[in-house]
């Protein structure tokens, strides 16, 4: 939208309402880009606390793997296939180990990145509320500002 030149409006308050409204465009895109912050923030919030999520997963179905099936009763341990009971897998066995000690400490990070994004989106949000009052305070300015130029020239004339 082309900008409006004023044509009855005092030079000097032209020049200050075309001043507020600048700094309300320039508020106004800062908020933008500040919402585009926390989206972002938000969007790696959502990937860690999935990623932490299925890390959980990974880890309970591991554990759950070598409980007890009963109270008091056999461990459940990965078996060599056609050999006796008393055989293991240790190699399996070895891996699972493994497996939980990278899950732990992707699990540790995992963690560490949500609250990271959290911090940054309670950040972020505290941020964008700022801007937001900002756009807000800077337009009821220059709407007051608006109606007491309309009552100046209306007591202008009554003059």
């Amino acid at each position: 939208m082309a900008q409006y030149e004023p044509q009855n409006i005092p030079k000097k308050s032209a020049t200050l309402i075309k001043a507020l409204q600048q700094e309300t465009l320039l508020s106004a895109e800062a908020t933008i880009q500040e919402l585009n912050y926390l989206l972002t923030a938000l969007k790696q919030y959502k990937t860690a606390i999935n990623e932490s999520i299925n890390l959980n997963l990974e880890k309970s179905d591991l554990i759950l793997k070598y409980k007890k099936a009963e109270p008091g009763g056999i461990y459940n341990l990965p078996a060599v296939l056609g050999a006796s009971s008393a055989s293991y897998d240790l190699t399996a066995i070895k891996q699972d180990n493994e497996r939980l000690k990278n899950i732990k400490e992707d699990s540790e990070r995992a963690e560490d990145e949500s609250e990271l994004y959290y911090r940054m989106i309670t950040q972020n949000t505290n941020d964008l509320i700022r801007k937001i009052k900002k756009v807000s305070s800077i337009n009821s300015s220059l709407k007051v500002y608006f109606q007491q130029l309309e009552n100046y020239n209306e007591w202008e004339s009554k003059s």
